[in-house]
């Protein structure tokens, strides 16, 4: 089997969903668990970090099957999508984009409320910045096509 370019980002991108979605997963099995952590460092209502909570399992699940399914050059997700939304006309790969910017925004969300800059154990801060950056640069190569 011959890999190029296009194979390699597929199977990356892949590999980078599996931990979202096993999160994602992890926060329905314990959800009341999450909310609650969530309000307890953020101080907001208890419906509030419910709501937050669902958005992020929606974007962990579906934005990731989403963006396996762009770079599989698939879209039986996108077309459901699709049909279900009267609303807002995107294409696939503009629904890639905002589903990028998103979990952009939520890392460094999570990252400020869960996993501050902490010397003494650095590596959940650094895992973070390196994911965002991961992102990042998957988000700017959409770009070039």
């Amino acid at each position: 089997m011959e890999l190029n370019s296009s194979c390699y980002k597929k199977y990356g991108i892949l590999l980078a969903s599996i931990m979202f979605i096993w999160s994602g997963m992890k926060k329905i099995l314990m959800f009341d668990t999450k909310v609650d952590v969530l309000s307890k460092k953020t101080s907001l209502s208890k419906i509030m970090c419910q709501l937050g909570m669902i958005l992020v399992i929606l974007l962990e699940l579906l934005g990731f099957m989403f963006i396996i399914e762009y770079y599989f050059k698939e879209s039986l997700l996108y077309d459901a999508f699709s049909k279900i939304n009267r609303f807002v006309k995107l294409t696939q790969k503009q629904l890639i984009q905002i589903t990028l910017l998103l979990l952009l925004l939520f890392l460094v969300v999570v990252t400020l409320i869960y996993h501050p800059l902490d010397l003494k154990k650095p590596i959940p801060f650094l895992s973070n910045v390196t994911t965002f950056g991961l992102f990042l640069f998957v988000y700017c190569d959409l770009f070039k096509n």
